[in-house]
């Protein structure tokens, strides 16, 4: 009796083929189909080289190299170019058969980690810019309240002490109790002043109410302080502004505040608006003012936790 002997490759959930030393695909199994949307027949009719990313071709070319000189090839990846014109990762283990010129291939497609990879390498740089931009504010920020603290509180303090070293001499005083109330007035302005600076720079109610009651506050104060109206548009904000960590209000409250610094400075607007968007994935919040500028808007966007928070 005489049959014709087959060689079926199982099913798997991984891309299984067996291919010659020449290039092509002899055999391949459905989940090379079901991936790449290729044909059985498109996939061996035509050599591997011509379904891999250019960019791939060297590593391909020495993969084969290796093959040809008994030399396994293990969880090699590269970019393989589907019907649709599309690519996906796909990592190759080939085992050779010298003697009977056939390669062994199991291929797993890796296009997800790879995804993945890629997604944590953007977090990683976008980490590192804010981190970069936020030692630029704080360093700033220090100079800041050092200026503060320089020619206003010192400066109140001093006199605050000048008045009460005229105490020393009450023979002299006309009038002790005005010297005393002056005294007082000075550093009743010198407590004001120095809640104030403490309150803008790390508020309480940004760690006990949220971002948005931190913003409203802050844009009230800068309004004043400046003469210019500047408005908080929360509308966007449709989870509880308490769902981000702090670290993630302290980076965004710091962010809106050197923004409206830079308004203060650059833009001479009239009129500035801080929008904040919140939900379940994303913070965004941006300072728009109607001055002149790049875009006449400035804005700064933050991922929830993942991005800011360690």
């Amino acid at each position: 009796m005489t049959g014709v002997q087959t060689c079926a490759l199982p099913i798997s959930l991984d891309l299984l083929a067996v291919g010659g030393f020449d290039g092509f695909l002899h055999q391949v199994n459905p989940a090379w189909v079901r991936v790449l949307g290729w044909s059985r027949d498109e996939l061996m009719s035509r050599a591997v080289g011509e379904f891999i990313h250019p960019e791939d071709q060297d590593l391909t070319a020495a993969a084969y190299r290796a093959l040809a000189e008994d030399r396994v090839v293990a969880d090699l990846g590269t970019r393989f170019r589907c019907r649709d014109g599309t690519y996906r990762w796909l990592s190759w283990s080939s085992f050779p058969y010298p003697d009977r010129r056939l390669v062994f291939s199991v291929v797993r497609d890796i296009t997800e980690q790879k995804d993945a990879e890629r997604r944590l390498l953007d977090y990683q740089d976008r980490l590192r810019a804010l981190s970069a931009q936020l030692a630029v504010v704080e360093e700033r920020e220090r100079r800041q309240l050092a200026v503060a603290i320089h020619d206003g509180l010192a400066q109140q303090l001093f006199a605050a002490r000048a008045k009460v070293t005229l105490l020393r001499y009450p023979e002299k005083l006309p009038d002790q109790a005005k010297i005393v109330d002056e005294a007082l007035g000075i550093l009743d302005d010198s407590m004001r002043e120095a809640r104030s600076l403490s309150f803008e720079l790390y508020p309480p109610v940004l760690y006990e109410v949220g971002l948005e009651a931190a913003l409203s506050w802050l844009a009230r104060q800068w309004s004043e302080r400046m003469g210019i109206n500047c408005t908080v548009d929360a509308s966007g904000a449709v989870a509880d502004p308490l769902d981000l960590s702090e670290d993630t209000r302290a980076l965004a409250y710091q962010s809106v505040r050197e923004l409206l610094a830079n308004v203060a400075k650059h833009a001479t607007a009239t009129e500035v608006r801080i929008a904040l968007e919140h939900d379940a994935d994303a913070l965004r919040v941006s300072v728009v003012d109607n001055g002149r500028g790049l875009a006449d808007s400035e804005g700064v966007t933050v991922a929830q936790d993942t991005l800011v928070s360690p």
